[in-house]
């Protein structure tokens, strides 16, 4: 079943990247023209669920987006 781009952004800020990685992966059958570039973003999200823990992250209280590091280099 294809989600929504914001449904996939929601999962991600939850902490979902595994899942996020698995639906790529059951996507390849249904568009076998991406093939290819869905391996690839599956498997970057796979690989990196750990570093895009997201919830875990503002649990513990780091800033999730780079506004502050963005806006400290217009200083």
């Amino acid at each position: 079943m294809q989600r929504s781009l914001g449904e996939q952004e929601t999962g991600l800020y939850q902490g979902h990247a595994a899942e996020i990685a698995q639906l790529l992966r059951e996507e390849e059958a249904v568009h076998a023209a991406e093939k290819e570039a869905l391996q690839t973003e599956a498997g970057y999200f796979a690989n990196n669920h750990k570093r895009m823990d997201y919830l875990e992250m503002r649990i513990q209280g780091w800033v999730i987006g780079s506004g502050m590091v963005e806006s400290g280099g217009k200083q």
